[in-house]
């Protein structure tokens, strides 16, 4: 997983500044397309190796500040749809939805995380985002209709390292994007889920509490 990125981006980088290249403009462009784009998954990538670092010495450490949710899931619906144009993204947010007590930075990966996965392995458009209040907690899920998930192996599929068998020919990964999501959610006093869906696909989602007066 991190061989690949830093190989095209080596190598993309030596054509780029080889002297006496003839690239096109439209061959340059492509190039650039392919290091911004293996960039964005290196840093990513690095992003998750860090909590995955912290989470096995016990110190995945948060805040507890008011988060506006609904101003993140918007940010990262914008975010993978210029990495996935292919895919459309549609965001079902509950009118009104009150601040979630957090770390915004870490519920943002935690967010992208899950997006991210239902992107690569739905199987096509469209990827959505649901955010409702549940009791004491607002929930975010993210569902697809890709090949989706047997009922049996849920919870496995938050495990480090672990690929479902019906997914991991689909796309290349690590095992490690859904764990960093449950690990980030679970500091935050939150809980996460996944679940196959009726008609195909998948759901998966997080449990985050909303912040109260008495926290201010």
């Amino acid at each position: 997983e991190l061989r690949t990125p830093i190989t095209t981006i080596y190598g993309g980088t030596k054509v780029l500044t080889r002297p006496n290249t003839s690239l096109s403009d439209q061959d340059r462009r492509e190039i650039l397309e392919d290091l911004d784009a293996e960039a964005e998954r290196l840093r990513r990538l690095v992003e998750d190796l860090l909590v995955l670092s912290r989470a096995e010495r016990g110190r995945v450490e948060v805040g507890a500040d008011p988060v506006l949710i609904s101003h993140v899931i918007r940010r990262v619906i914008r975010s993978e749809a210029s990495r996935w144009p292919g895919i459309r993204f549609v965001a079902d947010l509950a009118p009104g939805l009150p601040a979630v007590r957090g770390e915004e930075t870490y519920i943002e990966q935690a967010l992208r995380n899950l997006v991210a996965n239902a992107a690569k392995y739905g199987g096509g458009d469209p990827v959505e985002v649901l955010a409702a209040v549940d009791g004491p907690f607002v929930a975010v899920s993210v569902l697809d209709r890709g090949p989706g998930i047997a009922a049996d192996e849920a919870d496995r599929l938050f495990e480090l390292f672990y690929r479902s068998s019906g997914t991991s020919s689909h796309a290349p990964g690590a095992g490690i994007g859904l764990f960093v999501s449950r690990e980030l959610v679970e500091a935050m006093a939150g809980t996460t889920w996944a679940r196959p869906r009726p008609g195909g696909g998948a759901e998966f989602g997080f449990r985050l509490p909303v912040y109260g007066p008495e926290e201010d």
